[in-house]
Order: structure tokens, then sequence, then C-alpha cells
């Protein structure tokens, strides 16, 4: 990409981004109006993911019940980069 001016200094300085870029966003969307929303000042997260749900199957009446539990994993990612990591990683 070429630039016109010699210095070449980005158009919005990165304390300028959050308030005239994200936090409107924020205030208008509504799936973030229905979330919830998890700061953090790390660049690596971990979030809980299904990686296989709990199992389910007819049983006759009177029977007792089968419980099972889903099988959970963790999702990793770099808040930084946008970047995800492989699904069930711990």
């Amino acid at each position: 990409m070429t630039t016109t001016s010699t210095s070449g200094a980005a158009l919005l300085r990165p304390e300028e981004i959050n308030e005239l870029i994200v936090r409107p966003v924020e205030r208008e969307s509504v799936a973030l109006t229905a979330s919830t929303v998890a700061r953090t000042t790390s660049r690596d997260y971990r979030v809980p993911i299904i990686v296989a749900d709990a199992s389910g199957r007819w049983v006759e009446e009177g029977a007792d019940l089968p419980i099972s539990d889903p099988d959970v994993g963790r999702d990793r990612g770099d808040a930084g980069q946008g970047r995800r990591g492989g699904r069930g990683q711990p």
C-alpha cells in the first residue's frame, strides 16, 4: 500500500480507536447487549466449549434414566491478534 504522506502515520491513534469506533459499536450492538463481555488485559484467554453433547436415549417406562455429562474442552485464543487455537486444548 502506498502512502501520500512522508510520515506514513496511522489515520487514528490506538487510544482514539476505542473511543471513536469500538464504544459506539458496542452501544448499538444487539449481540453485545444480550451477551456478557469479559474484558482482560492478558493477550491469552481460554473459553470453555462443549466438545460432545451428553448422550440421550429412549428408555422403558419406569426404567432408570441414564445420566451423562457433556465433554467440555477449552478454546484458546490470542486477544491481540484474533487468532483461535484448536478445540479442546488445555
